[in-house]
């Protein structure tokens, strides 16, 4: 059976249409156009009303009681459990202080050799790892070896020469016993023939020849004396002195390690177990003493450095807990513990700091480098130097409750201690 809407449907649309009209014959007879003949129009169909949608009962109160109490509680509990989250995030929201403006930092080395000469050697390259000890870089060692060669050879010759004086020293030493002893015999001498001068058994000029050689003898004495004395303050008032106690053997000496220390630092090494950065050297190159040769970037003590607001810290203190995400590897995260505070922002130490003593001031919010330490986990990535981090400080300080809240609880205390003293 045909729905009756289809069939007013169908009616309503051939009742608008009209068929074409044939066009009109002319009359044979007298060759004039005939009049159009009228059009009756067709009767119109009767359409059919559609039939009225069912009406459903309305259930009853009793029926409609449980969707009501289920709005009723969902309008009171959506609110309070808004409320109530929104008040936790409220106290806990100042525990912790967070930024983004965190990066990872390391000690980095600038290597340069303590002596100037040609590269001969450069066995590391750029990223390389490097140990302690590990050679970076060696210098042609042929000048310094020909210099510490001369230093012992003058070293040699400042030995010989203690021992030439020690030998001296025994030498004059029994000249000037000598000439004491003859000082002794020619004084005898002259008591002898002064004795006889005055009984007149001898002549006058054996007087003047026993004077003559006692002066002698005594000059000569004082003579070996004076050169026993030079060599002795040669000697440096002893001369059972060992040798590292004469001043010239201690320059020689001191020569002859300087001329070994250039040599070994012909040699360079690395200071500190690192990463080399960069590598501008090559062999052939002529380095110049504490001139830079090789950038490295130490592995071992890397640490966090985060650029704070002065706002942010109030609350902060040395040891704090703290979880930082690496922006290399998210979703990743690290232990730390605040170390440090800078003793000044950051805006200190740049090349041009801020006169806000002149022109128009603006304020501007200061940041303070804060370090902390990482704690590292075996299997952990590696961290490099500049990463860029997210960190997370715990302060364990929680935020009041707001006025209109605290209000609004201790209302609530008094109302329930009320409901509870009435029962």
């Amino acid at each position: 059976m045909i729905d009756a809407v289809a069939i007013d449907a169908i009616a309503r649309e051939g009742a608008g249409r009209r068929l074409p009209e044939a066009e009109p014959m002319a009359d044979p007879a007298t060759g004039a156009a005939p009049r159009p003949a009228e059009v009756t129009p067709l009767p119109r169909q009767p359409t059919a009303r559609p039939a009225p949608p069912l009406r459903r009962r309305r259930p009853g109160w009793v029926a409609r009681l449980p969707r009501t109490l289920l709005r009723l509680a969902l309008l009171a509990a959506v609110p309070a459990v808004a409320a109530w989250f929104g008040l936790g995030y409220w106290i806990e929201a100042g525990r912790f202080v967070t930024t983004d403006n965190a990066y990872i930092r390391a000690d980095k080395v600038a290597v340069a050799p303590e002596v100037k000469g040609r590269v001969t050697e450069v066995p590391v390259s750029t990223n390389d790892e490097v140990a302690w000890g590990d050679v970076l870089f060696r210098i042609d060692d042929e000048p310094f070896r020909i210099a510490l060669e001369e230093a012992e050879a003058q070293l040699a010759m400042v030995r010989t020469e203690i021992a030439v004086l020690r030998a001296g020293f025994a030498r004059k030493r029994e000249q000037l016993a000598l000439a004491q002893a003859e000082a002794r015999y020619s004084a005898t001498e002259f008591d002898r023939q002064a004795a006889l001068a005055e009984r007149g058994v001898i002549p006058e000029a054996r007087i003047d020849e026993a004077r003559h050689a006692l002066a002698t003898a005594r000059r000569a004495a004082a003579v070996a004396e004076r050169e026993l004395g030079e060599v002795l303050a040669q000697l440096g008032g002893d001369p059972d002195l060992p040798d590292e106690r004469f001043a010239r053997y201690n320059d020689a000496r001191a020569r002859r390690d300087r001329m070994a220390l250039a040599l070994a630092n012909t040699v360079v090494r690395a200071p500190a177990d690192a990463i080399v950065a960069r590598v501008p050297i090559r062999p052939g190159s002529f380095v110049e003493a504490g001139e830079t040769a090789i950038g490295l970037v130490e592995t071992a003590g890397v640490w966090l450095e985060a650029n704070l607001k002065e706002s942010d810290l109030t609350y902060l203190e040395v040891g704090q807990a703290a979880t930082v995400e690496i922006d290399a590897y998210p979703g990743r995260l690290w232990d730390a513990r605040v170390t440090s505070f800078s003793p000044a922002t950051g805006a200190e130490f740049s090349l041009l700091p801020p006169q806000n003593a002149t022109g128009n001031w603006v304020k501007v919010i200061q940041r303070v480098p804060v370090r902390f330490r990482i704690a590292e986990r075996p299997g952990d990535p590696p961290l490099r130097v500049g990463m860029s981090a997210t960190v997370a400080i715990d302060t364990g300080r929680e935020r009041p409750l707001p006025a209109f809240a605290a209000d609004a609880l201790a209302w609530f205390e008094r109302a329930t201690e009320g409901a509870l003293t009435g029962l």
